[in-house]
């Protein structure tokens, strides 16, 4: 590139820099205007700046829906209510957001963890969460689905079908920019322009820093033939987001249309057949415009880029920073943190929407798979131990075991925690005494899983690979009691008992997973202790016993 072309687009030159690319002659052919136009919009665009947002107006699209809990249901990337929510592959608290929103995403926006590409391809929608929003905003999610039906009348052709999907749409949630958005296409497509640019501008008022309302708002105007306005649009358009390719293309489109129109003739279109272009020649082509001309011509261009980024660009932001002041006042009134249930919301129809599907009590740390649905944490685990699979659609689900990422589900653990709270600490009190006989072994008389297999001594290193699903159901929940014990004692099938009546406990040293849900077990003896009764829960053989006898005799 030319660096003196370079050096005055930088400084905003845009007369001085555009002449600059022409020869220096007093009268200028249109077809050299022609020729360098393309590669001169193009640098243009390399030098034009970029519009810098307040950090405040990065609130100015969030949800404004009416009654309690919407703050939960907010997706973290768009600002509005979940529309088909999908909870990320996230290790701690899984988070969820719009599918729409995360659909190329590699990364969760929010705790910045990696999402693998064979589980973001093949994600499904949460139906808890969705169940949920259907019960407790079923308005805003009529809305979106009179949004989708519209969406598929256009794909089909039907325009004015959309526009009635879109419009009864808009009688229930007048404030959405998306609406109005898809509806002005559907007005433009229509050629409906007055009607379209209407909705353009409604869809602007909502969302000022919405690249996609103003690129809608340009294409209507240059179809109107009101080049100075489609002008504007298409600047304010660059200031905004200049990454679409469809926006570098307008820009083309509107200084050629611009050019044309002071010029007086069309300096890209083709000449029609006649005579004359029979015998080769190109009257368009042959004309010329003095340079004198051009230059007023291309004043009036710098103007209008000039009074775009001053005047216009100081009006849009004083719009967005009023809408978003609105935006968050509105937020505050509607998203309140209250225990209150959500209006027309029973605790009995919450408690049957969150009820896990396989042990029949209310959702405990749940966790949602990519296959959408969701389960306690522990039940889930259990049944991946004897299949990889979703125990309710048979969803393959060896990638979600591979990664060992049971991340809690963030929006269905703060909705329990906020409008089920009684039954949140009875659920959790209920857990708690499952695991307190794990977490208690080291008492003189207790319950211990025993692992029956071969003699182990205190001291002595043992390493186990474990793959029968009870086993590896008894390593879990040794790490998830904290203690990291079992005991271990001798087959002894052949002779009456099952296994023997003194065993050791083994205290687990490390513990790796592989992607099959298997896992290599490093322990080591701790000390002996003697049966005193047997038993068997959960297909795992339990046993009461009595401390080491030596250590007791040391004692007295």
């Amino acid at each position: 590139m030319d660096k003196s072309q370079e050096d005055l687009l930088k400084r905003e030159r845009v007369v001085d820099a555009f002449l600059h690319a022409l020869p220096t002659t007093e009268t200028l052919k249109l077809s050299q205007i022609t020729n360098m136009l393309d590669a001169f919009v193009y640098r243009f665009i390399s030098y034009y700046p970029t519009l810098h947002v307040p950090a405040m107006l990065n609130e100015v699209y969030r949800t404004s829906v009416d009654g309690s809990g919407a703050d939960i249901f907010t997706c973290g990337s768009c600002g509005q209510l979940f529309e088909d929510p999908v909870t990320l592959f996230c290790p701690d608290d899984s988070h969820t957001f719009c599918k729409n929103c995360v659909k190329d995403a590699h990364r969760c926006t929010t705790c910045g963890s990696s999402v693998p590409i064979e589980f973001s391809s093949g994600i499904s929608p949460s139906l808890t969460i969705q169940a949920l929003l259907d019960y407790v905003f079923p308005r805003k999610m009529k809305c979106y689905e009179n949004r989708k039906q519209g969406n598929r009348l256009i794909k089909n052709g039907d325009f004015r079908g959309a526009i009635g999907k879109y419009t009864e749409a808009i009688e229930h949630d007048g404030n959405s920019a998306v609406l109005f958005s898809n509806r002005c296409q559907a007005y433009t497509l229509l050629e409906d322009y007055t009607s379209a640019l209407s909705d353009a501008d409604r869809t602007i008022a909502l969302r000022p820093l919405w690249s996609k309302g103003h690129y809608r708002r340009a294409i209507i105007l240059s179809r109107m033939d009101n080049v100075q306005a489609a002008l504007e649009s298409t600047l304010l358009l660059m200031l905004l987001d200049r990454t679409v390719m469809a926006t570098r293309d307008l820009l083309k489109d509107q200084f050629r249309r611009f050019l044309t129109k002071e010029i007086g003739i069309r300096l890209n279109a083709e000449v029609e057949s006649s005579s004359e272009s029979a015998r080769g020649s190109d009257p368009s082509a042959e004309a010329e415009v003095s340079r004198q001309d051009l230059t007023t011509i291309l004043q009036r261009l710098e103007n209008t880029v000039h009074s775009t980024k001053t005047s216009m660009v100081g009006k849009i932001i004083e719009e967005a920073e009023n809408s978003a002041e609105k935006q968050i006042a509105a937020s505050k009134s509607s998203h309140t943190d209250s225990n209150e249930l959500p209006a027309g919301a029973s605790p009995e129809k919450l408690e049957e929407l969150l009820t896990c599907t396989l042990c029949y009590r209310l959702l405990y740390r749940p966790i949602t798979p990519n296959c959408g649905h969701s389960f306690c944490g522990v039940c889930l685990q259990r049944v991946l131990d004897f299949k990889p699979s979703c125990p309710q659609c048979r969803h393959d689900l060896s990638i979600y075991l591979a990664y060992r990422q049971f991340g809690v589900s963030e929006v269905l653990q703060k909705f329990i925690a906020r409008y089920l709270p009684t039954q949140l600490v009875e659920r959790t009190t209920v857990h708690q005494t499952e695991m307190q006989s794990l977490s208690k072994i080291t008492e003189e008389e207790m319950e211990v899983a025993i692992f029956v297999l071969n003699a182990a001594y205190p001291g002595m290193p043992f390493s186990l690979h474990v793959f029968e699903p009870r086993y590896r159901l008894m390593m879990r929940q040794a790490m998830e009691s904290g203690s990291r014990i079992f005991g271990m004692c001798e087959y002894t099938g052949s002779r009456g008992e099952t296994f023997a009546d003194i065993g050791t406990m083994l205290y687990i040293n490390h513990l790796e997973h592989t992607e099959d849900g298997r896992c290599f077990v490093s322990a080591i003896g701790q000390r002996r202790f003697k049966v005193l009764s047997r038993g068997m829960r959960d297909g795992i053989v339990y046993s009461k016993f009595v401390s080491d006898l030596l250590r007791k005799l040391s004692l007295l």
